[in-house]
């Protein structure tokens, strides 16, 4: 799919909800014109408190059968998760995607979130969702032919439904019987064939192919074939089989440079089917649940459906109370529906809009009906979504508090580590609430008696002029939050800016107390919280997604239409843009709202007159020479790679720190660590989430560092352990010693074939240019492979120019002349030494590359270089036990048992040779249901294109 159609799908959604949304306020509007603000107020204040705690409790039992939703979701796929965990997680996801709407992105999100970490596959995780959402589906199809079927014909005319749709109602009904019989037939089948219905896995399962190597085994690549699903949709197991690809990949050239993956993870288009047993779409196997599963979920459904109902039922005036409850189940349900369809979050205003005019017959005071509407959605939606938030931010702290104390940084530092990932988020949330409550309050009336105490002490003008800064700093705030959940800085200080107008508005304005109290509180938040937002971005150049665009015109969009219901009585004249009175809160709605209007304008302008992103593009000479001097004065090696040319390169405004990265789908790859002076790291990474962002791709930032996992996890990315690297602490190193037995074996072996190991300089490649290509055309064509790329280096003259070169050189007849290279990658104060390109020719001798590694250990060592660096050995120091993540488990059992696939263990043996000092390296990702694509990307950049991984 192209950049532009990509863009415009992103946003037609959204779109089309504003479209929706502002049809159902239209309409809304229609059904309420004969009433006024303050009967919604008095319809609202006069519900009994024994209805409202009537309506608490069954808002608590509807979340508690929500749970049972879920555990049906965990029973289809035979998965056990502690009580407590499965009632936490659903209460989270169905109380955000409640609220937010959008249940796939949202409370998926969240589910994906608890359960790839309790561990669930990816694939298991897609079932058990789509199991939810088909009991989910189940109760309304169940529940609406019931009603249909059984509501008398006179009952439902008087909700506006014809008689004419009752066979709908049958047909409704017989569709659940007949998923009741499917699974029936589903089950005797499987007992006629004597088989046990078993937890589905994805259709695919990768075959590895392990290359055979010569010598060491410690060749740069390795060709891994697998047929994968449709990546997009690929279970977890898939996903890390495919990552412990590549880590392979990088195992069998771990030793020629530090970072040498190849992998391979073709996807295959899977058709749709349905069997008798299972259903299958996209490369997913849904099975058919057993019968017991199937009544579960037909009583659960039907239950949750009642009860959400009866929430709102409780909360109905008099009047409408008199509606019989299958009637009002009905519309209820009815309503329901629309507001899903619309996609608008929450179904705000479509929701409303149906309920209030279904149940017109029986309550003809709409605004009644709607201050009951309003004690819902606060009942219901408001109560547990608050509660959820909190919640997940106590599940996140103690989280990373548990990751800290298993050794990712270390304890003293938990709060350091904590806040940057919590305090951001929670603030954004804060800000957007407290710009609502000011958009709100100056979209309806005041407290007449307040403002006529005020005015007794204060001229007119100022209470004007204090009216229209609070709806301006409301404004503010909503577009602000989004800026502070990206960790602006300068989004922090405007929020500090328009809380206190906000602040002194809302009391200058009508004495509003309470709405000074709420912006106080999260002023007093926020001051101190100035360390989490620490990124110098310009507002204008942020990307501003559709999900936030949606949200601000949501709230701008109801806040409008409270003002123009409130006001819709009285009678519109020029003159009264320009009226000032105590009690004239219409002119002074009218002139705050074209200021919100003209303010939110200005800002979509800027953001449209700025510059388009750029794309990527490769790096021009120019930008080579920046990153060889940043080079220069890193400590880390890896970054050399960054000099091959097949990388763009983004760098920081002093361009003393660069990313190297390159794209591949929609995955924006960063190869490690961002490169340069620690300070400026931060700024760098986030600029590549945004440019990343911009294009509408995923951020991914491939074998970093535990030092920088705090930056990562920042990022709102999620961890994969790749495997571990070897790191020699060359003070240590020698050869004397029994333990060194075997390596003075080969020095001594190899050299007596008239042998020497030599270092020359960098001005000397160009004349060996001819020979060290002869070796590496041999060494490709020995080996059956072709050059890859990214994270692994390649025979290019300019680059292999740019660095000093170990060979191994062999006398004969015609003099010496080398038999085998290794170009050398050196840190800044000799820091760190390491190697890229290894290669040997076909004439030399055995057990060269062990003879190469020794001897730049030594000349190392020689030279006053602190550590040289092995490389990674791939899947080792993964954990096996029954709670360790999936992907940490499967890792376990491939590195223990994959020696048909490649001997994991034995590289880590040979490295452990030198004694190294390990450490772990990770996959910074999206994670979820995108990591089978992530990694597909990857091995395509790695391979160098669609022809790379189809081909050694």
């Amino acid at each position: 799919m192209s950049e532009p159609a990509g863009a415009r799908r992103r946003w037609a959604g959204p779109a089309l909800s504003v479209v929706i949304f502002a049809a159902a306020l239209v309409a809304l509007q229609r059904e309420l014109h004969a009433f006024r603000y303050r009967d919604v107020t008095r319809g609202l204040h006069a519900i009994p408190t024994t209805q409202v705690a009537t309506a608490l409790a069954l808002t608590a039992l509807s979340y508690a059968i929500l749970v049972g939703y879920d555990a049906l979701a965990l029973r289809y796929v035979r998965h056990r998760i502690a009580a407590w965990r499965v009632a936490f997680g659903s209460f989270v996801s169905y109380a955000v995607s409640h609220t937010l709407g959008f249940p796939v992105l949202t409370g998926g999100a969240v589910r994906v979130r608890f359960w790839s970490a309790w561990g669930l596959s990816t694939g298991e995780i897609g079932q058990a969702v789509s199991f939810a959402g088909a009991t989910f589906t189940l109760g309304m199809v169940l529940m609406g032919g019931l009603v249909l079927v059984l509501e008398p014909s006179s009952k439902m005319a008087l909700v506006h439904l014809s008689a004419a749709v009752r066979p709908l109602g049958a047909v409704a009904l017989l569709l659940v019987a007949a998923y009741v019989g499917w699974s029936v037939r589903s089950a005797a089948r499987r007992r006629a064939r004597g088989t046990i219905d078993r937890r589905s896995t994805p259709p695919s399962v990768p075959a590895l192919v392990a290359s055979p190597t010569a010598g060491a085994g410690l060749t740069p690549e390795l060709a891994l074939e697998t047929a994968a699903a449709d990546a997009a949709a690929a279970d977890t197991a898939d996903a890390a089989t495919a990552d412990a690809a590549t880590a392979a990949g990088e195992a069998a050239g771990a030793a020629s440079a530090p970072s040498a993956p190849a992998a391979v993870a073709t996807p295959a288009v899977s058709a749709s089917a349905v069997s008798v047993s299972a259903v299958s779409v996209g490369g997913w196997r849904f099975p058919v649940p057993s019968p017991t599963l199937a009544v579960a979920q037909l009583v659960l459904a039907a239950a949750d459906w009642t009860v959400a109902g009866s929430v709102l039922y409780a909360l109905l005036p008099h009047q409408a109370a008199a509606v019989p409850f299958l009637t009002f189940l009905g519309a209820f349900l009815l309503a329901q529906f629309a507001g899903v369809v619309s996609h608008v979050p929450g179904g705000i205003g479509v929701f409303e809009w149906v309920i209030v005019r279904l149940l017109r017959p029986y309550a003809p005071n709409a605004a009644a009906v709607l201050g009951a509407l309003v004690a819902y959605r606060a009942v219901y939606y408001l109560l547990p979504f608050v509660a959820a938030l909190g919640a997940l931010a106590l599940h996140e702290t103690r989280h990373v508090q548990a990751r800290v104390a298993g050794g990712v940084v270390q304890g003293a530092r938990v709060v350091g580590r904590v806040a940057p990932r919590i305090v951001p988020l929670a603030l954004s949330f804060a800000t957007f609430a407290a710009g609502t409550v000011l958009l709100v309050s100056g979209a309806t009336p005041s407290v007449h008696a307040r403002v006529a105490a005020l005015h007794s002490a204060l001229p007119l003008g100022v209470i004007e002029l204090s009216h229209f800064a609070a709806s301006l700093a409301g404004a503010a705030l909503v577009v602000l939050a989004w800026a502070l959940g990206r960790r602006l800085d300068a989004a922090w200080g405007l929020a500090i800016v328009a809380l206190v107008v906000g602040i002194i508005g809302s009391l200058l304005k009508g004495l509003d107390w309470e709405e000074g109290l709420l912006l106080t509180g999260v002023l007093s938040l926020l001051i101190p919280a100035r360390p989490a937002f620490y990124r110098r971005a310009a507002l204008t150049n942020e990307p501003f997604t559709p999900g936030w665009t949606l949200a601000v015109l949501l709230v701008v969009g109801v806040t409008t239409w409270l003002g123009y219901f409130s006001y819709h009585h009285v009678e519109y004249s020029s003159d009264l843009w320009w009226r000032f009175t105590a009690r004239g809160d219409a002119p002074r709605f009218l002139r705050a709202s074209v200021g919100v209007l003209g303010a939110l304008l200005v800002f979509a302008l800027l953001r449209l007159l700025r510059h388009a992103p750029a794309d990527p593009e490769p790096p021009t000479d120019a930008d080579l020479a920046r990153a060889r001097c940043v080079l220069e004065r890193a400590v880390a090696t890896e970054g050399n790679l960054a000099l091959l040319g097949d990388k763009s390169l983004l760098f920081s405004d002093s361009g003393r720190t660069f990313v190297a990265y390159g794209v591949a789908g929609r995955s924006w790859v960063a190869l490690g660590d961002p490169v340069g002076p620690p300070e400026e790291h931060t700024e760098v990474a986030w600029r590549f989430k945004e440019a990343a962002d911009e294009h509408g791709g995923w951020t991914v930032f491939y074998q970093v560092s535990v030092d920088h996992l705090p930056l990562y996890i920042d990022l709102g990315l999620t961890l994969l352990k790749l495997g571990e690297e070897a790191r020699v602490p060359l003070d240590r190193f020698s050869l004397d010693g029994g333990a060194r037995k075997g390596m003075r074996r080969i020095v001594n072996a190899v050299e007596k074939q008239g042998v020497r190991f030599e270092v020359r300089d960098a001005s000397a490649v160009p004349a060996l240019l001819p020979e060290l290509r002869r070796i590496s055309d041999e060494w490709l064509a020995t080996k059956s492979v072709r050059e890859k790329g990214f994270s692994l280096g390649y025979f290019d003259e300019r680059y292999l120019q740019q660095f000093p070169i170990a060979l191994v050189l062999r006398r004969d007849g015609d003099g010496e002349h080398p038999v085998a290279f290794a170009n050398l990658w050196r840190g800044a104060d000799r820091s760190e030494l390491s190697v890229d390109l290894m290669r040997y020719a076909s004439d030399a001798p055995e057990s060269v590359m062990e003879y190469l590694f020794v001897q730049l250990l030594l000349w190392g060592k020689s030279q006053g270089y602190a550590e040289f660096n092995l490389g990674m050995a791939p899947l080792s120091g993964f954990e096996s036990r029954s709670l360790a993540p999936l992907w940490s488990r499967a890792g376990a059992l491939l590195y223990r048992h994959g020696e048909h696939f490649y001997n994991f263990q034995g590289l880590r043996r040979y490295k452990e040779k030198f004694d190294p000092i390990w450490e772990p390296k990770y996959l910074a990702s999206p994670g979820g249901l995108v990591l089978p694509r992530v990694l597909a990307n990857v091995t395509t950049l790695i391979s160098g294109g669609l022809r790379g991984v189809i081909a050694r």
